[in-house]
């Protein structure tokens, strides 16, 4: 043979083939065991995550319908209202179309003067008028034609 013989390296042995099957099954178990702690906080995490958002959304709810329950309600006011001839039909003569016409905002207003009369300044009276709604003078109307 030739001095210039290649010479076998020897093989190196890889880590696994070091460790014993106890050692690699320990070492794989240890692993997993890691895996599944880690895969159970993350479902831990998700479900966590959902019932804050559901406590979220039972809040905003609950502030919703607290503050706009009043929405729902309704109060009434009833006035006793003088029906002038001079206002309703100044010319007497019955017609629907003028009867439309008339200033049924006016009636209105001076019903509530009449029940309130220590209201005085503009500012209380701007308060006394939103005591009722702006359709009472239409509700008014309705009632005048209808009996026509």
């Amino acid at each position: 043979m030739t001095d210039t013989a290649k010479s076998k390296k020897p093989r190196v042995k890889s880590f696994n083939e070091i460790l014993s099957q106890d050692e690699k099954n320990r070492r794989i178990n240890s692993k997993l065991n890691k895996r599944r702690n880690k895969e159970k906080r993350f479902q831990y995490y998700g479900i966590a995550s959902l019932l804050l958002g559901f406590l979220f959304l039972v809040v905003f709810f609950a502030s919703i319908i607290s503050k706009g329950h009043t929405a729902f309600q309704q109060n009434f006011v009833e006035l006793s209202i003088s029906l002038d001839e001079d206002v309703i039909d100044p010319s007497g003569k019955r017609d629907a179309k003028e009867l439309a016409r008339a200033d049924y905002a006016k009636l209105v207003k001076d019903s509530l003067k009449k029940e309130f009369p220590t209201v005085k300044k503009r500012n209380e009276r701007r308060e006394l008028y939103r005591l009722v709604s702006s359709g009472a003078s239409y509700q008014l109307k309705d009632m005048v034609v209808a009996d026509t």
